[in-house]
């Protein structure tokens, strides 16, 4: 595990919510000295630390296991990986129907792109009777 790299990524989430260590400690239950430890990389979290992290940041664990390198899968290298880590996150979270909804209104996005043809224009409208 690459404690700075989580630690990188922990001071990235908690700069977003505008979230200090304290608010971290608060929102997940751990102690704020492990908080510490953790975001100066001098300790690693654990599979308890990383539930708790994820229940405070409202993040799926599966997007924090991955983000301490306990859960394989591809490395969170870019800005691309992280939306759709954020997209699965809240896929995620969502109920049934809101999910089926999700994906309906990411395939009426792909449609518009795609009638947008090769150059990004919008198709001329048609003509009204």
């Amino acid at each position: 595990m690459d404690t700075q790299r989580f630690s990188d990524w922990l001071n990235d989430q908690m700069r977003d919510r505008g979230w200090t260590q304290a608010d971290l400690a608060r929102a997940s239950g751990l102690n704020t000295g492990f908080v510490s430890m953790i975001m100066s990389g001098k300790r690693g979290p654990g599979s308890k630390a990383c539930q708790s992290i994820a229940k405070g940041l409202r993040l799926h664990e599966s997007v924090v296991f991955q983000a301490a390198g306990l859960l394989a899968g591809r490395p969170r290298t870019s800005d691309g990986d992280a939306l759709i880590n954020e997209i699965t996150d809240i896929y995620h979270r969502l109920d049934e129907y809101d999910r089926a909804e999700m994906l309906e209104f990411s395939r009426m996005k792909l449609r518009l792109q795609e009638a947008k043809g090769k150059y990004g224009t919008h198709p001329a409208p048609a003509e009204s009777p």
